[in-house]
């Protein structure tokens, strides 16, 4: 990185300034004739800036993967999430039935890492059954009127969503399946 002067490239110093220009609203930039505001940014205070930029790490978290009848036995869920701001997270859900041995009576849900702001529904998940290299598309929906971090999860049948349980789909779920989730909700 260089700044030009009277055409011989300088390494820049933290005391150097850079020009930068910006549109001075959203919608100038659909206009013919767009007006630009131009600024002097300071490189030693933009390193700074830079410099405090954290990326956002993944934690675990355990998401309660369960039956609404709290029979389910023997699975293995593991979660994950990521704040990518201090109001919004991004959760991952991965449930392994080779060990199950009670498959419950209703349907399955999970537990999120925070309440939900509102109600809302993630369409990002997958039953995936390898026996016959079948996949079955499973959604969730966390409805607060009834609880900000249970999300229960349906499986898209022909004309409706219906509780992802034991048999439903029918033989979908099994020792040999899995399941994974993910997706971005507002917290409160």
């Amino acid at each position: 990185m260089g700044l030009i002067a009277k055409r011989k490239v300088k390494v820049p110093t933290d005391k150097d300034y850079i020009i930068a220009a910006a549109y001075t609203d959203t919608q100038e930039v659909l206009k013919p004739q767009p007006k630009m505001e131009a600024s002097l940014i300071n490189i030693g205070e933009l390193k700074k800036y830079v410099q405090t930029y954290v990326a956002p790490t993944a934690k675990s978290f355990d998401p309660l993967f369960t039956d609404a009848s709290g029979t389910l036995a023997g699975v293995t869920a593991t979660g994950s999430y990521t704040m990518i701001s201090p109001k919004v997270c991004f959760f991952r859900v991965y449930v392994d039935f080779s060990r199950c041995t009670n498959f419950g009576t209703l349907g399955y849900q999970i537990t999120l890492p925070f309440p939900s702001a509102q109600t809302m529904r993630q369409a990002g998940g997958t039953l995936h059954q390898p026996t016959g290299a079948a996949q079955y598309h499973i959604a969730g929906i966390t409805d607060i009127a009834d609880n900000s971090t249970t999300h229960k999860l349906y499986y898209s049948g022909s004309t409706t969503d219906l509780a992802w349980k034991y048999n439903t789909p029918v033989a979908g779920t099994s020792i040999t399946s899995h399941f994974d989730i993910s997706g971005t909700y507002e917290i409160v």
